[in-house]
């Protein structure tokens, strides 16, 4: 039973079946993870918390949740949380190994058909998926999103990437993070810049984007924003758009383009 609202797991004896637990869990329960390696993909499809014994690659010390199926994202999270203070969190874990195209190899996607908000990626790392590290691809809109203390390297795709089928995404926080070495934008929002989107109340704090777009793909930034009609705040974000040996003469540190967006930067 559940009934505490906290439930422990552990890899060598529940890492077979996460996905039970989070399916058996009611809403509200905190799930910890201790230590070890989680192979499996994974749906989240309730607000829940799932916390990690950290975001490090060393197995032995942190939560290492690693994909054991193509095409399909290390975890797929489906629903939001309440309200701002009731949440859903997902915390102090790494995930890795996804293969497939942008959303579908993602580490993190959060996709469906009713709008989702009230979401946390604390101290989260994404790295080495052959997708984006964190992808949005919900069809009804997205709010209140906060990413935190996150690690999201050395992707296939985008580091995190807001794709053109989200009609609206209000509120995006991201601080306290490092974007490194993906494949294409560090930050992408519509790529594919439709303009009836809207997108405003995002919120980058001491991010660091650092060699993005090392496949040289055009138009693919460290920072890409397309399309925005809404307010974006960039604050104490630094930007090194080396590309190293793939070096793209079109790809800028950040760009706004069509777009009629008030973008403060302190």
């Amino acid at each position: 039973t559940f009934d505490r609202g906290v439930y422990v797991a552990n890899s060598s004896g529940i890492g077979h079946n996460l996905q039970g637990a989070i399916n058996a869990v009611p809403a509200g329960t905190t799930i910890h993870l201790t230590a070890g390696t989680y192979t499996g993909n994974f749906t989240i499809d309730k607000r829940i918390v799932l916390d990690g014994a950290g975001s490090g690659s060393n197995a032995a010390a942190n939560t290492i949740l690693q994909s054991a199926s193509g095409n399909t994202p290390v975890i797929t999270v489906t629903a939001g949380g309440l309200d701002a203070t009731n949440r859903l969190t997902i915390k102090d874990l790494r995930v890795t190994g996804a293969t497939g195209g942008e959303n579908p190899g993602a580490g993190i996607l959060v996709a469906g058909s009713t709008a989702i908000g009230h979401l946390t990626l604390d101290n989260v790392a994404s790295v080495s998926n052959q997708g984006a590290g964190i992808a949005f691809n919900n069809t009804a809109g997205i709010a209140d999103v906060a990413i935190s203390g996150a690690t999201i390297q050395n992707n296939g795709n985008a580091g995190i990437r807001i794709a053109s089928a989200v009609p609206s995404f209000i509120g995006l926080s991201v601080g306290d993070t490092l974007v490194s070495g993906n494949a294409t934008s560090g930050f992408s929002y519509n790529p594919s810049g439709t303009l009836s989107n809207v997108g405003t109340g995002f919120d980058f704090t001491n991010v660091t984007f650092t060699n993005n777009s090392t496949a040289g793909v055009t138009n693919a930034h460290d920072v890409s924003i397309f399309g925005f009609h809404g307010d974006a705040s960039l604050t104490n974000v630094t930007v090194n758009s080396g590309n190293g040996a793939a070096a793209n003469s079109n790809s800028y540190g950040i760009l706004f383009t069509n777009a009629s967006a008030y973008a403060a930067a302190g």
